[in-house]
């Protein structure tokens, strides 16, 4: 195939833009807590935004594992390659072997050292198992974003 590659772009946004359960998120609390439980742990039917942005041509779906690292899952870290093994099935599931499937990295919420207390090593070895469980459940490739820090 020649010509761009599209990825599908946030959830979040599309869910407001269609008014998904915009009744529950009118206060900016209310917004912020319906982003970060509904979104992070995939309740909201994150299929029928995914088949929305492949039915408009998105090439790449991301797989709902952004946070899924040990320091953001914190005290679900033991079941961390069971999540991102989910979140890259159901990704799979609306790609519809039409679009490829990203394991999506984001940041995992620490500063490293100096200017806070995780260490690179730590660091690297987080990502190294988000990175290890999402290859291992067939993402095709790795999306990393939303880094503050470039070591990280």
């Amino acid at each position: 195939r020649r010509g761009p590659v599209l990825p599908n772009v946030s959830v979040a946004q599309w869910l407001f833009s269609t008014r998904s359960m915009v009744s529950i998120a009118r206060s900016a609390l209310a917004r912020a807590f319906f982003i970060i439980f509904f979104i992070s742990f995939g309740f909201f039917e994150p299929q029928r935004a995914r088949r929305a942005y492949r039915a408009a041509g998105a090439d790449i779906l991301l797989a709902n594992t952004f946070g899924a690292n040990r320091y953001k899952l914190e005290d679900w870290a033991p079941r961390s390659a069971e999540l991102i093994a989910a979140g890259v099935r159901l990704a799979k599931e609306a790609a519809e072997n039409c679009a490829w499937v990203a394991l999506d990295i984001g940041s995992t919420g620490k500063l490293l050292k100096p200017y806070g207390d995780l260490d690179f090593e730590d660091a690297y070895a987080a990502y190294a198992d988000q990175i290890e469980a999402g290859t291992a459940a067939g993402a095709d490739l790795i999306v990393i974003e939303t880094m503050s820090d470039i070591y990280e």
